[in-house]
């Protein structure tokens, strides 16, 4: 795998690399969206993805926290040794927070975004069916970022992608399927689907939901 990429002396995670690249292809599809929309306001189009990155990320680490509650568990019964030094309570919270899950990502995005429409009293579902096209879009560059971290694979098979597996001690490599790969077409697919549904004026939210 190749988790990282060496830019101008440093090393930067594929994954966030791939992320990035994602938000700039989900702007360029909305931007193409909007070309011909006059029923929306830009400064609503702004405001809503400021708003739900921050409720992505927070979602993402917070259900992030629960994959690990049982290091959390621990760390509550060894709390002596946890604040013992600056360095061991980093290592503790990079271990409960550092992990990050797509679907807490998409969940808080939704509430941060709903939460704002609500404040500035403006139709929540308009803008849902704006954005949703570019969220199967982002996510499946985020799914080409997880095969280069190697962090999702699927079962062994005799074909695939070869991953590192470590057994005793010993590091060996798996062919496995590339589940990452098979879902972000499935993604391409579903955005596909919602740009086209998107001309067959349904009712509104309904592309989100």
């Amino acid at each position: 795998m190749y988790k990282y990429i060496h830019i101008l002396g440093r090393d930067f995670p594929m994954y966030g690399l791939c992320a990035f690249v994602g938000i700039l292809f989900a702007a360029g599809l909305l931007f193409l969206t909007l070309r011909k929309r006059k029923d929306y306001s830009k400064v609503h189009i702004v405001n809503i993805p400021l708003f739900a990155a921050i409720g992505a990320f927070l979602g993402a680490h917070i259900v992030g926290f629960f994959t690990h509650f049982d290091f959390f568990l621990q760390a509550m019964q060894h709390l002596d040794r946890v604040f013992s030094s600056w360095e061991t309570f980093r290592i503790v919270c990079g271990e409960l927070f550092g992990t990050m899950v797509f679907y807490g990502g998409l969940l808080g995005a939704i509430a941060a975004a709903f939460i704002y429409c609500k404040a500035a009293k403006v139709d929540f579902s308009l803008y849902a069916d704006i954005f949703a096209p570019a969220i199967p879009l982002f996510h499946a560059f985020g799914r080409v970022g997880c095969i280069f971290a190697g962090c999702c694979y699927g079962i062994e098979a005799s074909w695939g992608l070869p991953y590192p597996h470590e057994h005793d001690g010993i590091v060996e490599t798996v062919t496995r399927l590339p589940l990452p790969l098979i879902e972000a077409g499935c993604n391409l697919l579903i955005m596909t689907a919602l740009l086209i549904l998107r001309h067959k004026h349904l009712k509104k939210g309904s592309l989100l939901a």
